[in-house]
């Protein structure tokens, strides 16, 4: 979907006015990949620190973790199964 709507928003950058050379369509797009960086980043930090609350959570109290997978064919959710990992 994202790649869609940068295809639809793209074209609406380029503006007659600013021809030949595009300079605000630039600064548009760099704008852009700031915030999509920015996007991508607290999602890595979210996933992050819902692993660990997870592990946290099964965590002994001799440091062993307790991951047995046994809901793994239930119908949870990510967030619902204490045994989902997110892989980063």
């Amino acid at each position: 979907m994202g790649w869609a709507s940068g295809n639809a928003i793209a074209p609406q950058l380029f503006w007659e006015p600013w021809a030949p050379r595009y300079i605000n369509s630039l600064y548009i797009h760099l704008g852009l990949y700031s915030c999509f960086i920015g996007i991508i980043l607290g999602t890595r930090v979210l996933l992050i620190r819902r692993n660990k609350r997870k592990i946290a959570a099964q965590t002994q109290a001799d440091g062993t973790v307790l991951n047995t997978n046994s809901h793994a064919f239930d119908d949870l959710t990510d967030i619902q199964n204490p045994d989902f990992r997110y892989s980063l």
